[in-house]
């Protein structure tokens, strides 16, 4: 349980870096999952961009500071 305890506390001192680096994966993941549903109805693929990932990580980002 020690261990357990220190991986939990090392957990929470994450940095600004990986904390953006993980909500960028998650928007990413979320935006290619809903392209994928897309071109399942239309047969065509949407045209993502790093801007739109972006702006999908700043919603992520918007919500995880909200108390």
């Amino acid at each position: 349980t020690h261990t357990k305890e220190n991986k939990m506390s090392s957990d929470n001192k994450r940095s600004g870096y990986d904390i953006r680096q993980g909500l960028l994966g998650q928007a990413q993941s979320i935006l290619e999952q809903n392209a994928q549903m897309e071109y399942e109805i239309t047969k065509k693929w949407p045209k993502l961009t790093t801007e739109d990932i972006i702006a999908e990580a700043e919603k992520l980002y918007e919500f995880v500071q909200k108390k």
